[in-house]
């Protein structure tokens, strides 16, 4: 079974039993990808408590939603809200759970909560040769509004989308 939650602030019972499952072993992260020791660093320092999660106030707040199966986990999605503005920093899922949903729940439960909080429009960054994270945007009713031409390191354009709520 996998289990999806909302982490929203530092004191949270969901970081505390996070960081339980971590120091006990029971819990590994694993990724994939062009820069997952990057992302999987920053990662641990956030749930170590070293990182940029935290609460910077009413008008600021970090947000990280995972899934877990208790041994792994499966999907993390991080944004930041900024006033009525919601910035998608980046979604995570496990090579071996890739193809099962997991980007599509984060994707609902992230879009549901910006509703909820009234948030006006969703922001993201995404590679253009990353197309399965475009084709998620795009079901997800993300238009592209700006190209940053041979942004990153390989040569590839950043793609700015939005969706407006």
């Amino acid at each position: 079974m996998i289990e999806t939650v909302f982490w929203l602030s530092e004191t949270s019972s969901e970081l505390s039993h996070l960081k339980n499952l971590l120091s006990q072993g029971q819990l590994e992260i694993l990724m994939a990808g062009d820069d997952s020791s990057t992302r999987l660093s920053a990662i641990q320092k956030i749930v170590c408590g070293q990182g940029q999660i935290q609460n910077a106030g009413a008008d600021c707040r970090d947000i990280l939603i995972f899934t877990h199966d208790h041994q792994h986990i499966c999907g993390l999605l991080h944004a930041r809200k900024v006033f009525e503005h919601v910035e998608l920093d980046y979604i995570i899922v496990r090579s071996l759970n890739r193809g099962s949903g997991i980007a599509t729940d984060l994707m609902n439960k992230f879009i549901s909560y910006s509703q909820e909080v009234f948030c006006t429009n969703i922001l993201l960054e995404v590679s253009s040769l990353n197309e399965s994270a475009v084709n998620l945007y795009k079901k997800f009713n993300f238009e592209q509004i700006r190209v940053r031409k041979a942004y990153y390191k390989n040569g590839s354009d950043a793609l700015i989308m939005e969706r407006k709520l």
